[in-house]
């Protein structure tokens, strides 16, 4: 961001800001002023006087400038924020499955829901003063704009892998939507849910986290829910079920006992690559995840490295040598 307003600002032909602008105005801020941004009763008092001057900012900008060299410095802005994405990202938009393609356009205020039409589609949360507990509203506007962000990356997976919107399905499951790290145990309403979804979609694989040492415990849990949702759609006689079978996967941390691997999918280099894009949409949690442990390793590095032991295992066993080979094991129930 500070690159592409440095940039920005050299359109009009300023030298720029130093690229700590934004770190040293917070500091001199909290200094001299006893500003702290992440005081909300300071954001009441500042906000509107913010808004003002960002206002005043608009103005300076388009100062002088005739609405057709407006139009001009738009379009320079445009190709230089296109740029500027496709520098980061512009390997993964290309490689997607599903043909991606990036548009930057900046309007102006007001005019938003006119040029973006998609923007109207956007959920509103709940108001604060719907809920009374001070702590319990922290608590669930945190987990709301969780839940948007995690949600937002999973799809832009999918989208990336050729995975269709609709076939992408978000539970969000009563035991997990508490709004703190500990969740309630599985319940009734928990199953039920899981089977209507099952019945919808008649799956003929089920795949399910096989890492039941999870320190979050949320794998666990879930694996319960759908075992016990699939054993209960058999009793029923559900004809589909006969055919459905459940897999189990390893996350980054370990893997299946050789011996215990009872189906192996190999992958091409490309496909190793294709999944390591996909674990970098994946931004809130690419680089830390919650519960680090001893490995200092990044979440990609850790499942790319443990898909590459797994093949050579199975190359010293005297089969193809591939890139990588993802492991699963069969749940019968």
């Amino acid at each position: 961001f500070s690159q592409f307003l440095k940039e920005e600002i050299d359109l009009r032909g300023n030298q720029g800001i130093p690229d700590d602008f934004i770190s040293s105005a917070d500091r001199q801020a909290r200094t001299n002023l006893g500003v702290n941004i992440e005081d909300p009763r300071q954001l009441g008092v500042y906000g509107p006087q913010i808004g003002r001057l960002i206002g005043q900012s608009q103005q300076i900008m388009a100062q002088g400038l005739d609405r057709e060299q407006l139009k001009d410095r738009k379009e320079k802005l445009e190709k230089l924020a296109y740029d500027l994405v496709m520098s980061q990202y512009g390997e993964i938009l290309e490689t997607s499955e599903k043909p991606v393609e990036l548009i930057i356009k900046f309007v102006e205020e007001g005019t938003v829901q006119d040029e973006i039409p998609e923007m109207g589609e956007v959920p509103s949360f709940p108001k604060k003063e719907e809920i009374k507990d001070p702590e319990l509203k922290k608590a669930v506007d945190k987990k709301k704009i969780l839940n948007a962000i995690n949600q937002g990356e999973a799809k832009a997976t999918c989208r990336y892998v050729g995975i269709h919107e609709n076939n992408v399905h978000f539970q969000q499951l009563p035991f997990y939507e508490t709004g703190t790290i500990q969740k309630k145990p599985a319940g009734e309403r928990d199953i039920k849910q899981t089977m209507d979804l099952l019945r919808s979609i008649k799956p003929h694989q089920v795949y399910c986290a096989g890492d039941f040492a999870d320190p979050h415990g949320t794998h666990k849990v879930c694996f319960t829910i759908v075992l016990e949702a699939l054993k209960r759609l058999k009793s029923l006689h559900e004809p589909w079920v006969e055919d459905c079978w459940l897999w189990l996967y390893k996350g980054a941390w370990q893997e299946w006992n050789m011996e215990d691997i009872e189906m192996a999918v190999p992958m091409s280099p490309d496909q190793v690559m294709k999944k390591r894009f996909g674990i970098f949409i994946h931004q809130s949690q690419k680089d830390m995840v919650p519960f680090q442990g001893a490995d200092s390793r990044e979440f990609w590095q850790r499942a790319e490295e443990r898909n590459a032991h797994t093949a050579s295992l199975f190359a010293d066993l005297g089969l193809t040598h591939y890139a990588a080979v993802e492991a699963f094991v069969r749940y019968p129930y």
